[in-house]
């Protein structure tokens, strides 16, 4: 049984005239790298679908890279930022020698100054 995907685009927008291309390219932005993707090309209607083809399983090689960023404003220090993020480094490396440290400089090509960063850990029983 056929059922929605997470994430479509139409190949072809509502206003496109004949003739259509015969090929093309898509970009799709993926903000999960945990999750494995696959790609599909659907045709007809969303009552009556037909899968074309599928694309392999996509997974990512490395699934311990940060994300999730959040910067803000302390809110007991106005001089200072809290910079936040999530990362799976279980795979990685132990707890004990887990030491994040956070890069910063005046351009993403200049990150000359770091600080250590402090470190929570939770797992899916603490919620």
């Amino acid at each position: 049984q056929f059922h929605a995907p997470i994430k479509y685009r139409y190949v072809f927008p509502s206003e496109a005239k004949p003739p259509y291309a015969n090929n093309g390219t898509l970009d799709f932005r993926v903000w999960n790298l945990r999750s494995a993707y696959v790609f599909m090309y659907i045709s007809g209607d969303t009552q009556f679908p037909t899968l074309i083809c599928k694309s392999n399983v996509i997974r990512f090689d490395s699934t311990s890279l940060p994300m999730a960023h959040h910067v803000a404003l302390s809110p007991t220090h106005p001089d200072k930022m809290l910079v936040m993020w999530t990362q799976d480094a279980s795979k990685q490396i132990s707890a004990a020698a887990w030491r994040p440290r956070v890069k910063f400089g005046t351009s993403p090509d200049s990150l000359t100054n770091s600080v250590s960063a402090a470190s929570d850990t939770y797992s899916r029983e603490d919620f």
